[in-house]
């Protein structure tokens, strides 16, 4: 936990800027989808809970390099996304980091453009 606060403060310092450049252009971008249970069973207890909170920064750090951290805060907090990418010509891109592999049409989508808060089984 402590190692993702810090490494997001760290980006966070970098979309500052680099040398006292400031970014062309920043981005954040945040999500929080909550959800009621009602169970059918007793012993659990019926209520809300926090199915999503995502936190989504893009922006450049300088004319030619760019950044993209998506966070997953709700339950275990880990990182989706973090990449970098390097655009020394506008016709390319070199993009280094880890990213989702969509292994289903709903990662095609973004949560921000769908309807219900629930994906396929496969998905989830």
């Amino acid at each position: 936990m402590k190692s993702i606060c810090l490494f997001i403060v760290a980006v966070g310092c970098l979309i500052g800027g680099v040398n006292g450049q400031t970014p062309a252009q920043e981005e954040m971008r945040g999500l929080v989808q909550t959800r009621y249970q009602l169970f059918e069973d007793s012993t659990k207890i019926d209520g809300f809970d926090l199915r999503r909170a995502r936190l989504d920064f893009r922006g450049d750090i300088a004319p030619k390099v760019g950044y993209r951290l998506h966070t997953e805060l709700a339950g275990s907090p880990k990182i989706l996304d973090a990449t970098f990418v390097y655009k020394p010509f506008e016709w390319l891109n070199v993009n280094v980091g880890q990213s989702k592999y969509p292994i289903c049409y709903d990662n095609l989508y973004s949560p921000w453009n769908l309807l219900s808060i629930s994906r396929t089984q496969l998905d989830n």
